[in-house]
């Protein structure tokens, strides 16, 4: 079989780190018009959403402090203080936003769906509530509950922006594309100096594949939100993707001039340079990057260092990378899920291939590609029953990757049940898509045909 990069290494260009819905998620306790554009530094000065409350002394105090505790991932601090705050003001809906906001962060749903039935109810006439039960509705996958919502705090507050934003989102994730274009216009009308709008309006025209109106929006975004690389780096990535490369570099310097230590910046030029055809330089400046970088920024940095030695068939080095970037950070699932595939396709350091393939899925539960990788590192155990099991699961999940289908086939073949294996061969085939194996799926098939045909009487 020929080497191969598993699906989740190709194409990783510039990761935009907007907040997101799923991001806004873990900030219910307050939604500010400026939340939208990560980094914010700047951004107009507006007034609170209609039905907005008035805290008393002691519950402002709770609030800010249960907030702070947030933004500095104490958890049990943040639930102490929007408890004590509820106990200073306990009609007031904050401190159950809070609540809400804690109980998401440690996935205890139920408790978060009941704090902010409760918020409903002290602020049945607030903007900010809605908001939030729009953004938490989405979070939990309760995606009619969560549009109703957002579009009930636009109905409270029109020219409040976050919901806008938000729908925004919503809407562009679910390739709803001229709806996500109407919702952050809709966003600059009510507040035409807000950069979050003007990013996101940015990324919508992309999609849509208005190409000019994109780059004119990241302008803008950039334009109202000066000592932010994140509009530029978008535009870089919209350049790229037109092979205007001389531009895309010229836009990643700009956002290096906003931010000189921002690593995103360094590995954005590196995914231009890739699509250049610079390959070798993309790997210098990673690893000159690297005389600097610290953890756990520096993970990032190995990782897409390991992406591009995998790509270009450097295995063992490719391996050392992934593990300085679980070193430098635990927590991105990738590094661990590509250490894992590495070291299968090595056929070398089997126990670890296993640890990682089951951290990765640990941290980013029923990933398909993570399952394939799972199924790929038992295979490589020569534990067939696992791997057949994992690649199911990656199968359920997305059944139109032929991969998948001709992994699970060599695991039935090595198993000894040809029929099945003949049968995933043949889906992987139907499926009409290019993939890597694609000859040796043709070429067994065919084999195991003829040796079908041979068992007849």
């Amino acid at each position: 079989m020929m080497q191969r990069v598993n699906p989740l290494t190709r194409g990783a260009l510039i990761g935009v780190a907007l907040l997101s819905v799923a991001a806004h998620a873990t900030a219910l306790s307050h939604a500010p018009e400026t939340g939208d554009l990560a980094l914010q530094v700047s951004s107009p000065k507006v007034s609170d959403p209609k039905g907005s409350e008035t805290l008393n002394a002691a519950a402002r105090a709770q609030i800010d402090n249960g907030r702070e505790a947030l933004e500095a991932g104490d958890l049990n601090a943040a639930e102490e203080a929007f408890a004590q705050a509820a106990k200073a003001q306990p009609t007031a809906y904050s401190p159950r936003l809070g609540l809400a906001d804690v109980a998401l962060r440690r996935n205890r749903r139920s408790d978060a769906e009941k704090f902010m039935k409760e918020a409903l109810v002290n602020g049945q006439s607030s903007a900010e509530v809605a908001a939030a039960a729009g953004r938490l509705a989405f979070a939990l996958g309760q995606t009619a509950e969560g549009e109703k919502q957002l579009q009930r705090a636009i109905a409270i507050d029109p020219n409040f922006v976050t919901p806008q934003t938000d729908l925004g989102e919503i809407y562009l994730a679910s390739g709803r594309v001229p709806e996500a274009v109407k919702s952050f216009r809709n966003a600059i009308a009510a507040s035409p100096r807000h950069p979050g709008a003007r990013f996101g309006l940015g990324r919508a025209l992309a999609a849509g594949g208005d190409l000019a109106g994109a780059a004119a929006a990241f302008e803008d975004a950039a334009r109202l939100s000066p000592g932010n690389p994140l509009p530029l780096i978008a535009l870089a990535e919209l350049q790229a993707k037109n092979r205007q490369f001389d531009q895309a570099l010229a836009s990643l310097d700009r956002a290096a001039k906003v931010q000189p230590s921002n690593m995103r910046i360094g590995i954005a030029r590196a995914d231009v340079l890739v699509l250049s055809g610079a390959r070798d330089k993309a790997v210098v400046e990673l690893t000159e990057m690297l005389k600097t970088a610290q953890p756990p920024g520096s993970a990032h940095v190995f990782l897409k260092l390991g992406i591009l030695q995998q790509a270009a068939g450097q295995l063992d080095a490719a391996q050392s990378s992934y593990l300085r970037a679980v070193e430098a950070d635990d927590k991105i699932p990738l590094a661990h899920n590509n250490l894992a595939w590495v070291a299968a396709e090595r056929k070398r350091d089997l126990d670890l291939a296993l640890r990682h393939a089951l951290r990765a899925l640990d941290l980013q539960p029923g990933t398909p590609s993570f399952e394939d990788t799972l199924g790929f590192v038992h295979s490589a155990r020569g534990e067939y029953d696992q791997a057949i099991e994992a690649y199911g699961n990656a199968i359920k999940s997305a059944p139109g990757v032929p991969d998948f289908h001709y992994r699970l086939a060599l695991a039935l073949q090595a198993k000894g049940q040809p029929d099945k294996a003949a049968a995933s061969f043949k889906s992987a085939l139907d499926l009409g898509k290019p993939f890597a194996d694609k000859q040796d799926a043709q070429a067994r098939l065919k084999a195991l045909s003829a040796k079908h045909q041979g068992r007849k009487p």
